[in-house]
């Protein structure tokens, strides 16, 4: 049964703030857990109603993102799992020579949340905006990769790292977002099969929730399938028990280069038709809603299901 719009408003909030929740209640148990902030915690709900940090265990480096992420390497190197919080556009971008050096190379247990992923950058303009951050860290390469779409991935992620601590990036958007109609998993989908299948990731997922609610309205059914960890080995499996599968159309929130739908293509299987709706190759970002990008640059809902329905 579909939330009624009321109840999705309810439940709306920030990923980052979702995942400072539960990391929090982590900390309070394992005293190996450290947060590091850039001078942005109260983006994310790193402090409390007092302004106070929310962890035992916390250290404000400022607004020096390679200082964040070497002093986080620093901690790792002594048995510590230090989680690193800052907008993905500065985290990722400003960053990466760390992040590759200090993280990457000696595999050391740091986990980045790059807040603010995308496009969703409200009046803050191209400057905030994160476009090619999943293709900058899968080029660096030894670094799992995570875009949680609602809570019930946030739960999923952490669980995972918090077992078996190892360098990974969480990529959240700055929107507040709602629950997925989905059941929880690795792979979570909408239970339905065909020869066309949407699939999609982080904010995105959002964009083709919608989708699939208007082909619905309109009396078209569509097999969607959203994913959070964006592991080569996962989406090949996946596909490979998708026989039916003919075309796949991927929704992302991220550019053609380096994103879920070049993944996908690394690890398609002969013959499968593969379509990518993203932002363009040479824009990046501007200052305006999300909604109003997305209609000027052809992720709006009803260019989504135009382009579904060209394909059936």
């Amino acid at each position: 049964m579909l939330f009624s719009i009321a109840a999705r408003k309810a439940t709306m909030k920030r990923l980052a703030a979702d995942i400072a929740d539960t990391l929090a209640h982590a900390a309070a148990e394992n005293e190996r857990i450290w947060v590091l902030d850039g001078d942005l915690g109260d983006s994310y709900a790193l402090y409390d109603e007092t302004r106070q940090p929310r962890f035992p265990r916390f250290i404000q480096t400022g607004i020096a993102e390679q200082t964040l992420v070497a002093t986080a390497a620093g901690l790792a190197a002594c048995g510590q799992i230090p989680w690193v919080f800052s907008f993905s556009a500065f985290l990722c971008h400003r960053a990466a020579d760390q992040i590759r050096t200090c993280v990457a190379g000696p595999q050391l247990p740091v986990i980045l949340v790059g807040s603010h992923a995308g496009a969703s950058t409200g009046a803050n303009g191209s400057s905030h905006a994160s476009l090619s951050d999943i293709g900058v860290l899968s080029s660096i390469g030894g670094i799992e990769l995570w875009a949680p779409s609602d809570l019930i991935d946030v739960n999923t992620t952490i669980k995972s790292i918090l077992t078996r601590p190892r360098p990974a990036y969480l990529r959240v958007s700055r929107e507040a977002v709602p629950q997925l109609d989905l059941p929880g998993g690795d792979i979570r989908s909408n239970g339905t099969t065909g020869d066309i299948v949407l699939l999609s990731t982080g904010l995105a997922s959002h964009w083709a929730r919608e989708a699939v609610y208007e082909l619905e309205r309109l009396g078209i059914t569509i097999p969607w399938t959203h994913i959070a960890k964006l592991d080569d080995q996962l989406l090949h499996s996946w596909i490979r028990s998708c026989p039916s599968m003919t075309h796949l159309i991927i929704i992302e929130d991220h550019g053609p280069v380096g994103g879920l739908s070049d993944a996908v293509r690394r690890v398609s299987v002969p013959g499968l038709k593969i379509s990518a709706m993203t932002w363009p190759r040479d824009w990046h970002g501007e200052a305006g809603s999300i909604d109003a990008l997305r209609t000027a640059y052809g992720l709006d809902t009803a260019t989504i299901v135009r382009s579904i329905i060209a394909s059936l």
